[in-house]
């Protein structure tokens, strides 16, 4: 006796469905190449930042502050990396910048991205070869608790004052829309009306950062915890604070106080013997920082043997004389002693490596 035939759960194929599939037999194609611009294995740790394509191929800073000190950072260190440009949508924090590790052959595992807050951390963890003793960066972990101590209210001075002068003049004063729009707006849509409308969230947000800077506490001060996720500079998330007011960016009230900012670090530094913050050997993580900001604050002249770098300001570069006027000048001398060791000419081809 046989056995009953186990019926599929499935109807049968239509007769002429299953010719048509007798004719033409599913096939399974292979994978797509990645797109061009996807990760790619290399042996070389990749620093993912704000720049423009040329920029970031001829090697040059980013036009970040954020981005620009941890660029800065690797270059001290001599270890070869990439510099690739990117967005906040690409990191998997929400903003830049990040590095990627080197990448093995697949199909290993990708590595996992590196925040900008451990960046230092892994430069310390390879493995090189002892570079020129003046070119080296001295570690956040080698300080003096002292020192330690003693760099907290300065670095308030970066996150505080100095940063929200930055907002102001890149993001809230119409002299400099034409810059702003060059770096973030421009190259994200081809569209009028989607340029405009990224403008004005730009400014929207740009302003209630500024809010919360000066506003640092939640309630009827008007207290802002803001940021625009996937767009610039401002980290992930944005929500307004409960039972907050409203608030007024005073221009000229964020440039006094920044002039008052810049003039306590030229006064810091011109108390050094080294040349560097706090007396070290070798600039550190706090020098790189102050670099960030002192570097982009400049007027690109087009000049760069006479000093002409930085960005195209439409204002005159007004942060720029406030950092040239600061005290005797220690700040600029400080700009251009990081930046001949970054990006001098003797640094040219070193050990850098842009695609």
């Amino acid at each position: 006796m046989t056995e009953p035939r186990t019926r599929s759960w499935m109807p049968p194929i239509p007769g002429p469905l299953q010719r048509l599939f007798d004719h033409f037999p599913l096939a399974t194609y292979p994978p797509n190449d990645l797109p061009a611009r996807s990760p790619r294995p290399s042996p070389l740790p990749t620093l993912y930042i704000f720049a423009s394509d040329e920029d970031a191929a001829r090697g040059l800073p980013s036009f970040n502050p954020s981005c620009l000190k941890w660029q800065t950072l690797l270059r001290l260190s001599h270890l070869p990396h990439l510099a690739v440009p990117s967005t906040n949508h690409a990191s998997p924090t929400g903003s830049l910048p990040f590095l990627l590790p080197p990448t093995p052959a697949l199909p290993s595992p990708p590595p996992r991205p590196i925040p900008a807050s451990n960046i230092e951390r892994f430069i310390l963890s390879q493995p090189t070869s002892p570079p020129p003793t003046d070119h080296f960066f001295t570690p956040s972990s080698s300080l003096p608790p002292s020192v330690v101590l003693r760099q907290q209210p300065y670095l308030s001075l970066l996150s505080g004052p100095i940063r929200a002068a930055w907002l102001t003049a890149l993001y809230l004063d119409e002299s400099n829309t034409r810059l702003l729009q060059s770096l973030y707006i421009d190259p994200t849509s081809s569209s009028p009306l989607v340029r405009a409308a990224t403008l004005s969230h730009l400014r929207a947000a740009a302003e209630r950062e500024v809010l919360r800077i000066l506003y640092p506490t939640t309630g009827a001060s008007g207290g802002w915890r803001l940021s625009i996720n996937a767009i610039l500079e401002f980290g992930p998330g944005a929500r307004k604070e409960p039972g907050g007011g409203g608030g007024v960016v005073n221009s000229e009230e964020i440039y006094r106080e920044a002039e008052r900012a810049w003039e306590s670090l030229a006064l810091l530094l011109g108390e050094s013997e080294t040349g560097w913050f706090f007396g070290v050997d070798r600039p550190g993580v706090f020098d790189v920082g102050v670099f960030a900001y002192s570097y982009l604050v400049g007027v690109a002249s087009g000049e760069e043997e006479k000093g002409g770098r930085g960005l195209e300001w439409g204002d005159g570069g007004r942060l720029d004389r406030i950092v040239r006027g600061a005290h005797h000048g220690e700040l600029v001398r400080h700009r251009e002693r990081i930046w001949d060791m970054c990006w001098g000419r003797r640094r040219d081809g070193e050990g850098m490596k842009e695609r």
